[in-house]
């Protein structure tokens, strides 16, 4: 018999052999215990269970086709229980599921958890457990007649399963497992006394929760999801007595608030994709009789968890999972984790080290580390060495398992990952000084990116962000001037660009959508009247001041079009101008903040206007490519009381108390004081240049640049070490996995965070090139 355990040690399932197996299927038709019914299409033998051998069995167990099923003919038979079981999943109709059971009365235990049905039993009146797949996406209240119903077990097909209010009434329920169904409660009557486990319902507000919990006062067992909680506060469990065990997910597009109060006499927690601050943790380590915590995608504050003297006091199996931006553990030198038997490391691969405590721990009975570095995993070896060496502890186990994604080294842990570079970069000294090693043939500069733009927790979504590949061709003296370039081919007279914009809209969308279609024409606008004069010389200006011209031009531009002082015809990319004015774009209330980065294989181009923002992770380091128009600013608070502006304290500093930015497009209700002029900044690319962040305030109201650049690059990484680096030719087309994984993951924490605006992100991955083991690519 070979047992599966579970995490605190105890058996969780096992496999018996296959003698041990028959002989357990004879002694059970001897004893009328169990029989076991197996046939298949082609078995010609009498129909089904019709013999009166068969019918005296209490219990059955079908393992066949679905025709042959249907034959059964059980009238007056006496079998109570009746599991069916199959390869694969069957379906079968209303219709077939009446004809199979309706004449086996006494029906005690239904079990068809192969099966997927489209109506319920509901005359079997003695049914105390059923179990099934079911097709619908509710449940008929008629299911308030299985009146003796005790456990009930469904699995839906079709998304969540709404479940009637009758089901309150249905008194005798002790056992519920029903994936994503939900209530909707409304100050019903009934008392569910006797439910004693409610497995997997989900929730999406804390009121729901309470009341559903106030009708199931002796619940031991609670399993749930948090589903699209909006600023909710977490709800109190404190008042369940008995309540032993919890496992709560919290889906990715909610946010809960508030203390985490559980009942002191739980023993087993799970929580998932939750954020944990100095409180939450607090209070959970000071739960007298928690013997199992288990926590999955947690997001720790700082990315760091301290844990106090004498805390966990009765802890025994401690499971850490997915904690991907997990890194510091401390503690004290003893006396925590008193009695702790089992440490499961799963998927921390920035963990940096495993608190020394550990090392004095003499109840630990295994430690397991899968997925994380090798430092943890030496740490971990270290720690049985010392057990056995200094308390004779020899049962101490250590289980090291390198799953499916490779082990991070020490050097990626300690000072990122080895990467060769997509670029190498344009070094520019002084003026006039000849530049001794060529960039421009090492590589192509490809587009590598990702982008999401979410609502959040508004009601309208006023984001707008763009992306567009190959750009355009960009002069290099537009970029080196009259530098020499050792080595240049003269063929090579341009570089290929990209450009990437993240447009927030304020008072209205429109503003912000039509800077999306606008912007980088605009730009290429410029950039055609500006060519000549920056490439014969005659320019007097920086190439920096030369930019900002060019960007300052395009931005008013754009602006002037939308306050309808120029006629415009935009139809796609066909853009036709003329003198005069026409109709405005949007209300003089509508504005948009515009940041936008131009990037080719020697430098990143960056234009911004108002607060939305561009962050550079260089190497592990945080480069702030703007600087946010807030009226706060001195220089910005400057210039608006000199045009005679006010500046007022109304939730933050606001121009006139209402808008909460300095510069914006559009927004004419506000100008001179409201100005479209951005910053330009002009940055030569080096090596150690990882990927680029473009967002909206949403992402940065509640992210700080250091956290955003450092899970860029962690997610990008760990995309590439799950699934290796596919060719360059298909990196370059459309939009990049690893890149877009790290936008979704950035907007995901913003949520987490308690981001109450929109969140519109773009990651540009700056590295074409990595040093990660391929995987197939199809």
């Amino acid at each position: 018999m070979n047992a599966k355990n579970s995490s605190d040690g105890k058996v969780k399932s096992c496999r018996i052999h296959g003698l041990l197996l028959d002989f357990c299927k004879i002694k059970a038709k001897e004893e009328h215990f169990l029989l076991w019914i197996k046939r298949d299409g082609n078995d010609k033998s009498s129909s089904g269970i019709s013999t009166q051998k068969q019918l005296a069995q209490r219990r059955l167990v079908l393992y066949c086709k679905e025709e042959n099923v249907v034959e059964w003919n059980s009238h007056g038979s006496p079998v109570d229980s009746v599991l069916y079981r199959e390869d694969k999943t069957t379906n079968f109709s209303s219709g077939q599921v009446s004809r199979i059971f309706h004449n086996f009365k006494c029906l005690k235990v239904l079990d068809l958890e192969s099966i997927i049905i489209y109506s319920f039993p509901t005359v079997l009146i003695y049914l105390r457990y059923f179990a099934a797949q079911v097709a619908q996406d509710s449940i008929s209240s008629l299911i308030v007649n299985l009146w003796n119903l005790e456990t009930l077990i469904l699995k839906p097909t079709k998304g969540k399963l709404k479940l009637p209010i009758t089901i309150l009434k249905m008194v005798k329920l002790r056992y519920v497992c029903i994936d994503n169904c939900y209530f909707t409660l409304n100050g019903e009557e009934g008392l569910l006394d006797k439910l004693e486990v409610l497995s997997a319902p989900c929730f999406s507000c804390t009121k729901d929760v309470e009341l559903l919990l106030q009708k199931t006062p002796y619940l031991r067992e609670l399993r749930c999801s948090f589903v699209d909680f909006r600023q909710e506060i977490f709800p109190k469990l404190d008042p369940l007595t008995r309540l032993e065990t919890v496992e709560i997910h919290l889906a990715a597009d909610s946010m809960v608030g508030g203390p985490y109060n559980f009942p002191e006499n739980l023993r087993n927690l799970t929580l998932s994709n939750f954020s944990l601050g100095s409180c939450h943790k607090s209070n959970i380590s000071k739960l007298p009789n928690l013997r199992v915590l288990k926590l999955v995608s947690i997001f720790f504050d700082n990315d760091e968890w301290e844990v106090r003297h004498d805390e966990f006091p009765k802890l025994k199996v401690l499971k850490l999972v997915k904690c991907e931006f997990f890194d510091e553990w401390k503690g004290p030198d003893d006396n925590a984790f008193p009695v702790l038997e089992h440490l499961v490391l799963d998927e921390c691969p920035y963990l940096k080290e495993i608190p020394t405590y550990f090392n004095d721990t003499g109840s630990l009975k295994s430690i397991k580390i899968k997925s994380c570095s090798e430092f943890v995993e030496r740490l971990a070896k270290k720690i049985k060495q010392e057990q056995e060496e200094v308390y004779g502890n020899d049962d101490l186990k250590v289980f090291i398992q390198r799953g499916k994604r490779d082990r991070l080294s020490d050097d990626e842990i300690t000072s990122g990952p080895a990467l060769k570079a997509s670029v190498v970069a344009l070094p520019l000294p002084s003026d006039k000084e000849p530049v001794k090693v060529s960039v421009f043939e090492m590589e192509v500069c490809v587009p590598l990116w990702g982008s999401v733009s979410i609502c959040g927790k508004r009601a309208h979504m006023e984001d707008a962000l763009v992306a567009v590949p190959n750009f355009m061709k960009i002069p290099i003296k537009m970029l080196i001037g009259d530098r020499v370039i050792d080595g240049l081919s003269q063929n090579l007279s341009h570089l290929t660009s990209h450009f990437y914009g993240v447009y927030d809209g304020h008072g209205g969308s429109q503003v912000a959508d039509y800077c999306r279609k606008r912007v980088h024409l605009a730009l290429v606008e410029e950039l055609k009247l500006s060519e000549d004069d920056l490439v014969d010389g005659s320019a007097r200006d920086t190439r920096q001041v030369q930019w900002e011209k060019i960007f300052t031009n395009c931005f008013l531009k754009v602006d002037d079009e939308v306050g309808g002082k120029v006629n415009i015809d935009l139809c796609d990319d066909n853009v036709n101008t003329s003198s005069g004015t026409s109709e405005p774009i949007a209300p003089e209330t509508v504005g948009s903040t515009a940041v936008v980065a131009v990037i080719c294989s020697s430098h990143i181009i960056v234009a911004n206007c108002g607060d939305s923002r561009a962050v550079l992770c260089r190497g592990k380091e945080a480069v702030a490519l703007s600087i946010d128009h807030k009226p706060s600013r001195d220089d910005e608070y400057a210039r608006i009381e000199a045009s005679v502006g006010k500046i007022i304290q109304w939730d933050g500093y606001r121009v006139f108390g209402i808008l909460a930015i300095s510069r914006s497009i559009g927004a004419r209700y506000l100008k001179p004081w409201i100005i479209p002029k951005p910053e330009v900044m002009f940055v030569p690319r080096v090596r150690e240049d990882e990927c680029l962040v473009l967002a909206s305030d949403g992402l940065w109201d509640v992210m700080t640049n250091e956290e955003v650049c450092k899970a860029a690059r962690q997610r990008i990484l760990l995309w590439h070490k799950e699934n290796g680096t596919n060719p360059l030719a298909k990196r370059s087309q459309g939009v990049d996995p690893a890149a877009q994984a790290a936008a979704e993951y950035l907007s995901s924490m913003a949520l987490q965070k308690g981001s109450k605006d929109n969140i519109s992100v773009t990651v540009v991955d700056l590295k074409s090139h990595r040093k990660f083991k391929s995987k197939s690519w199809r």
